[in-house]
């Protein structure tokens, strides 16, 4: 299992990033910032919801994967939800019960890692059965 894996499941920031993170709050509040350091409209942000088209090999075919994925938590239990379409299909529909004394933040990333799992072994193409 790869370090990145097991700091999601685990719910801990890996290290590069906790120090790279540091550094520029160090940067920015005791030497007044970064000289990349800007102001950036809020428009210019790019989406995280946009898709990512796949190109295999040498092959001229594109293909569209979605994944939506949510997770919460209440009073009944806690949960995670998936939903994976290719090219504009439902393809799949995911949901898992997790012990109830896992957060709301767990069961995110609980469904981001089983929709990245799943789509790492599906075939392009494939529908809902």
């Amino acid at each position: 299992m790869s370090n990145e894996a097991l700091c999601v499941i685990t719910g801990v920031m890996p290290i590069n990033i906790k120090i790279t993170e540091t550094v520029k709050y160090y940067e920015i509040t005791k030497r007044k910032g970064l000289q990349c350091d800007r102001a950036m409209e809020v428009k210019t942000w790019i989406h995280p919801a946009k898709y990512v088209n796949i190109i295999e090999g040498q092959e001229e075919r594109t293909h569209s994967i979605y994944a939506y994925t949510d997770g919460s938590k209440n009073d009944v239990g806690v949960g995670s939800g998936i939903a994976i379409f290719s090219d504009n299909s439902l393809t799949t529909c995911l949901k898992y019960r997790l012990n109830e004394r896992c957060s709301n933040n767990q069961a995110e990333r609980f469904a981001i890692l089983k929709a990245l799992e799943y789509i790492q072994y599906m075939k392009v193409g494939e529908k809902l059965s």
